[in-house]
């Protein structure tokens, strides 16, 4: 389990990104990638789940997130660029990636990038583009701290007790800059045409963020890929489903 206390710290960029790992330190790399206004925490319903041995489970809480500081922008680029930071101090030059949300999208960019070599991904509830037309602009364009304040008290108690330097206000105000940001630091966009790593999408069919067409589309575009699409599940399937989210994974990394 991720625990928030047996990890460290890295400077990356000004920021203090916080890293811990768990399972089998001989093993192969895992590296774990939460989504906006998560941490790795948020993971460890799923582990319970994962094999506990040949695997070596890293968890890096993203800029803001978690015990990480965020002192300046956020972007996919920078996660991307951070994750990549923390595994090369880790000597880890290969590994596999499980993302969700925002970590998939990263997750899709450092594969791309290939400064750490990516085997396999394994994406859960994560977009590849942003389309101007894209319903979930509508939610981010009236996003606010006060609204979330109002919507997730406990998600933002958590967070404020956690984090070393806690600024709620700047946080999701970079995160709403991140999830629409289309420049060439946010989504892969038509890059992923170039994906040939193994990908394993994963989505929830309640999903409010990531539609079936964007799914399917990714699943399409990338000759590597295959699709698991959960009825009933939603934007974290893999907290609310974890039993079978992780047999489906578990599946995924013996092929």
């Amino acid at each position: 389990m991720f625990d928030h206390k047996k990890g460290a710290l890295l400077t990356q960029s000004g920021n203090q990104i916080y890293f811990e790992s768990t399972g089998d330190e001989t093993g192969k790399a895992v590296v774990f990638l939460h989504g906006g206004m998560q941490s790795i925490a948020s993971f460890n319903p799923l582990l319970n789940y994962l094999p506990s041995s040949g695997l070596r489970y890293i968890g890096i809480d993203t800029r803001g997130h978690g015990r990480s500081t965020l002192n300046g922008p956020l972007s996919y680029a920078d996660i991307q660029t951070d994750t990549e930071a923390v595994l090369q101090h880790l000597n880890v030059d290969e590994c596999i990636i499980i993302g969700h949300s925002d970590g998939g999208t990263a997750a899709l960019r450092m594969a791309l990038s290939g400064v750490v070599k990516v085997s396999k991904i394994v994406c859960i509830g994560s977009q590849w583009n942003m389309a101007e037309d894209d319903p979930a602009l509508e939610i981010y364009d009236t996003l606010t701290a006060e609204a979330w304040q109002a919507q997730f008290p406990e998600n933002v108690a958590e967070y404020e007790a956690l984090n070393p330097a806690p600024d709620l206000s700047h946080l999701i105000s970079e995160l709403v800059s991140l999830w629409t940001d289309m420049s060439e630091k946010g989504y892969p966009g038509n890059d992923i045409d170039n994906l040939s790593v193994p990908l394993l999408i994963i989505r929830g069919d309640e999903d409010f963020l990531m539609s079936r067409e964007h799914a399917f589309a990714l699943a399409e575009r990338v000759e590597s890929a295959v699709l698991f699409n959960l009825p009933f599940a939603g934007h974290a399937i893999h907290e609310e489903y974890p039993a079978v989210t992780g047999d489906i994974i578990t599946q995924f990394l013996a092929v």
